[in-house]
This record gives structure tokens, C-alpha cells and sequence, in this order.
């Protein structure tokens, strides 16, 4: 799933032209490293052992989605 839409699903942006400039402006990050392609595609590879990943939006705006 495009990373794009998971933080629109979120409610990370509210739509997806506002979370790919959130992305080009360094605000984005997955699981604390900053994002730096707006097309990068979350597979269940990324959510490792865990099977979780958080996803934050600035300093203030986090969410987490687990592997079902």
C-alpha cells in the first residue's frame, strides 16, 4: 500500500496532494526516519518482527498500524 494513502487513512493529511507536500517538506517520517519519496510503497517486510510501524506528521501528529 502507498505510503501516501496510510496517512491519509490515518487522518495523518487529509488528502493525499497535502501528505506528498508534507513528504517534499521533511515532515514526514516511518518509524522515526524521515520519508523521502512520496511513492514509497509499505509492505509487510516493513513491519518486521513487530508488525507494527508508526508513521508521524510533524512533531505533534502520530499514528500506529499494525499487521493484521
Amino acid at each position: 500500500m502507498p505510503v501516501v494513502e496510510l496517512f491519509v487513512s490515518l487522518e495523518l493529511g487529509k488528502t493525499k496532494s497535502e501528505v506528498r507536500r508534507l513528504v517534499d517538506g521533511g515532515g514526514a517520517k516511518l518509524n522515526g526516519r524521515k520519508i523521502d519519496d512520496p511513492r514509497l510503497v509499505v509492505s509487510s517486510e516493513t513491519f518486521g518482527e513487530g508488525g507494527e510501524i508508526k508513521l508521524s506528521a510533524g512533531k505533534k501528529r502520530h499514528g500506529i498500524v499494525e499487521l493484521a
